[in-house]
């Protein structure tokens, strides 16, 4: 009888390493994504990197004013961005020769060039 309540325990515990949360979704999806995003800036900022859109917009970004649409709207077009822009302007920008192409390309500008 103990041997089997032990393997209930074990068995339980096992499942409940395995069960995979709920996706996020509404609000909460809406939530995170400003903490990504409000994580994404600072860090951006920190490193000297102009954000590609202003705090002052709602996140996640879902109609963007048409001064931010077109960069907005490269950010998005990446894979796996999703709601959080600055989170793939972040990770991209880690590569120098990666920021280069995109200000030229983006921009109009290389500042390594300057």
């Amino acid at each position: 009888m103990r041997i089997q309540q032990s393997l209930l325990r074990v068995l339980t515990v096992e499942q409940q390493r395995s069960i995979t949360p709920p996706p996020l979704i509404g609000e909460e999806r809406d939530e995170e994504s400003g903490l990504l995003e409000a994580q994404a800036r600072q860090d951006l900022e920190s490193e000297g990197c102009a954000p590609c859109y202003p705090a002052r917009l709602e996140v996640p970004v879902r109609h963007p004013p048409e001064k931010y649409r077109q960069i907005i709207e490269y950010w998005q077009s990446l894979r796996s961005t999703d709601d959080v822009v600055l989170c793939a302007q972040r990770q991209i920008g880690e590569s120098s020769d990666t920021t280069s192409d995109y200000n030229e390309n983006i921009t109009g500008r290389n500042p390594s060039a300057s």
